[in-house]
């Protein structure tokens, strides 16, 4: 048995099964597409895996006042969208990332001040089936924008352009227990701003790729691995930020 890890560290364009992508009068492309059914243009961000339906949850940057605001919930078969609230102004919120936990429960992060104007959802939300609320029930905190989500070990981890969390100094990538928000023991740091943007589950393991360069302490440059209680050592490094991660095994 032999396996091997294929980092792909590149900017991702997300498309959705119908998008348009038309030539313009001005012969040039035209980047914007809309969702079927919708009528508008905009931009989609994160989709949702199905869990035992046939329903996406489509996040990106889009308006639409029957259907919301940059959030929206698709039925593949039918083709009907449900409205689950707008995440709000100003005009260039965005969500980018959806992480579904449960067949009608997801967590959405993004670059948003609000839900449904509750700011206590500021970057960070999640919807039961029913209503959004703050992950902790009051309000989690953040300071900046989230760009991953991912579980691990029964645990919630983030990513982002962050430095606070809950009233702690926590920077890029946090989790919560189901009772409390952690940062990653010493964290990531850097020189610039720290960047996360992806989180990707492998191996018994999370990993993370963004802009930084230290995780611990260690020396770890744009890449880090998180084994649930300590930072493994990377099997490599790259000179530029990780936008996106895919993790592959191949075995005989």
């Amino acid at each position: 048995m032999t396996s091997s890890v294929r980092l792909l560290a590149s900017c991702v364009l997300l498309l959705f099964a119908a998008i348009e992508s038309p030539v313009n009068a001005q012969n040039t492309l035209d980047r914007s597409f809309h969702l079927p059914g919708m009528g508008y243009y905009g931009s989609v961000y994160a989709l949702s895996s199905p869990v035992g339906g046939s329903d996406l949850f489509i996040g990106g940057r889009f308006s639409n006042g029957a259907y919301g605001r940059n959030i929206t919930l698709y039925d593949r078969f039918t083709g009907a969208f449900t409205k689950l609230g707008d995440v709000t102004t100003p005009s260039q919120t965005e969500v980018l990332a959806v992480h579904r936990i449960g067949p009608d429960t997801v967590i959405i992060g993004g670059d948003f001040p609000s839900i449904n104007d509750d700011s206590s959802m500021a970057y960070l939300a999640l919807w039961d089936g029913q209503a959004w609320s703050p992950i902790n029930g009051t309000g989690d905190g953040l300071d900046g924008a989230v760009r991953a989500i991912t579980t691990f070990a029964g645990d919630i981890y983030v990513g982002g352009v962050f430095t606070q969390v809950d009233g702690q100094a926590i920077e890029g990538v946090a989790y919560w227990d189901g009772d409390n928000w952690s940062g990653l023991l010493g964290g990531l740091d850097g020189s610039s701003t720290v960047e996360v943007n992806d989180l990707e589950t492998f191996n018994q393991s999370i990993w993370i790729g963004g802009q930084f360069e230290t995780a611990d302490g260690a020396s770890s440059a744009n890449l880090a691995i998180w084994s649930g209680n300590a930072f493994l050592t990377p099997p490599g490094t790259t000179d530029g930020p990780i936008n996106d991660l895919h993790l592959h095994t191949d075995g005989q």
